[in-house]
């Protein structure tokens, strides 16, 4: 059972990895701030859709909740359902859990065998851990895009829809949270 705090597609890609591979995935957002990937790409919506086509196929094979995470009953509602969860993913910035008040130590109170998952581009300690990225960020700063597109051409990035890290991650990071649900339920401790 995973709680999904993902969004976009770093981690929202990777629940929905999970929800193939046969997890129950119960997607968590709120009104307050829903998942931006709602209102991507708008001109490629028809007049039926309500969301966009990359938030349905990164949302994919789950359920939805509405808890606002800012409020103590919904802090309280997300504690409760970790109890009974083997995973949380999430890949807000660094400290946004803590700041909430539903941090690992928190989780793990709850839930001592539970698998927090944090996709963060710029890892958890450091300088740079409180920056946000993007694929895009990403394929700049590290290179990929001077290496793609037309020679003599200015850098190119993967695309709006597919970066190609997101997708990368989503999928390193499934293998790694099956491996630490697997751990977890060995010894009965959840890691970060």
């Amino acid at each position: 059972r995973v709680l999904d705090l993902g969004i976009i597609t770093a981690g929202a890609g990777t629940s929905a990895i999970l929800a193939d591979a046969g997890a129950e995935v119960l997607k968590i957002e709120s009104a307050r701030y829903p998942d931006p990937f709602r209102a991507w790409s708008p001109g490629s919506r028809n007049a039926n859709q309500e969301t966009s086509p990359v938030f349905e196929f990164t949302n994919r094979n789950k359920q939805g909740l509405g808890l606002d995470l800012k409020t103590e009953a919904g802090r309280n509602l997300l504690l409760d359902l970790a109890e009974q969860a083997d995973v949380l993913v999430e890949n807000f910035r660094r400290g946004v859990l803590d700041e909430l008040g539903i941090g690992r130590e928190r989780l793990q109170e709850r839930n001592p065998r539970l698998v927090l998952a944090s996709i963060s581009s710029q890892g958890e300690t450091g300088p740079d851990r409180g920056y946000t990225s993007y694929g895009s960020t990403l394929e700049a700063t590290g290179g990929l895009a001077a290496i793609t597109g037309y020679p003599d051409g200015p850098p190119v990035i993967t695309g709006q829809n597919v970066n190609y890290p997101d997708q990368i991650v989503s999928i390193c990071a499934m293998g790694l949270i099956v491996a630490a649900v697997i751990q977890a339920r060995q010894d009965g401790v959840g890691v970060h």
